[in-house]
């Protein structure tokens, strides 16, 4: 039983400590959009670390289930704020008022929201559980949401390399 008190206790501490980085990176100083935005990702990680440690500690499958909802909100979001934030890091603040660029942000927000906490509330049927002495695993069957998941991560690490394709920085 010391294992999955342990998992949860360091997700817990890892939440915390990307929020605190945050909050010192801030320093009180809002305006900036970058700064809210960046604000906003370390929320979203700890959204997600709080949702790992309540899967990883939990003690029934209900508890489980709850973190692990927790778990994929956190992570939809931060790869949401992670593209608003290298687009703002970029320079790129006029791409926010073209129409493909928020269809390119928000609809695979929406549609990693819907694979991974709103399907599974209506057929949670592809998912098994086991315990280990790390406390408990979730064994889910490949499936579409999966490979779309994969190719939103890729999508987020090649876009923002070609935002600035003149090879000019953003201005600091």
């Amino acid at each position: 039983m010391q294992g999955p008190i342990l998992l949860g206790t360091v997700f817990l501490a890892a939440g915390g400590a990307a929020l605190a980085c945050a909050l010192f990176t801030v320093q009180g100083n809002y305006k900036p959009k970058i700064n809210r935005e960046f604000l906003a990702e370390a929320g979203s990680l700890v959204i997600w670390n709080f949702g790992r440690a309540l899967f990883g500690a939990g003690a029934d499958v209900g508890v489980r289930s709850i973190g692990a909802h927790f778990s994929a909100v956190g992570y939809t979001l931060s790869f949401f704020f992670l593209l608003r934030c290298l687009l703002l890091l970029t320079g790129r603040q006029d791409l926010f008022h073209k129409s493909y660029i928020r269809v390119l942000l928000y609809l695979p927000f929406l549609v990693l929201l819907c694979g991974f906490v709103a399907l599974p509330l209506f057929h949670p049927s592809g998912i098994t559980w086991f315990y280990s002495r790390w406390g408990w695993i979730e064994i889910s069957k490949p499936g579409l949401w999966d490979f779309f998941s994969v190719a939103i991560t890729v999508c987020s690490w090649l876009f923002p390399a070609g935002c600035c394709c003149d090879g000019s920085e953003a201005p600091l």
